[in-house]
């Protein structure tokens, strides 16, 4: 006799089949009363080929969260070259590193590196509030 089979006569015998053809008709009625009419395969296919395109995009999400403001934080920190702020020793007009918002004294910028000389001028000069 074959696994999970019942002999003919075996009236009330549970067998793998039956037990499980119960189970199944459980779980759609169960499903239909909440509101979920059961799925076919395809349906179900499509579920769940959805949910992993969402949560793959959610993951990137998250390493992208990790990741980026490490790099930004590298990039804040670095300051730029005299040359790229095109920095020269000389005022324009009235505006010079001593009075601009970023000026450090003595002879320290927030964005410049280097020391630099008060009466210098740079692209990134912002004019400090009451100069």
């Amino acid at each position: 006799m074959a696994l999970g089979t019942a002999s003919a006569g075996a009236r009330g015998v549970l067998t793998f089949e039956t037990a499980r053809a119960r189970l199944l008709i459980l779980y759609r009625e169960d499903r239909h009363v909440h509101g979920w009419p059961p799925m076919s395969k395809c349906d179900r296919m499509e579920y769940f080929s959805h949910r992993r395109s969402v949560l793959k995009v959610a993951m990137a999400f998250v390493a992208a969260g990790l990741v980026l403001p490490l790099t930004w934080g590298r990039a804040l920190a670095a300051k730029a070259t005299q040359k790229a702020a095109k920095y020269q020793d000389s005022p324009r007009g009235a505006a010079q590193c001593d009075n601009c918002a970023l000026w450090i004294a003595p002879d320290q910028c927030k964005i410049v590196e280097g020391p630099l000389s008060p009466t210098g001028w740079c692209a990134v000069y912002s004019r400090r509030p009451g100069a």
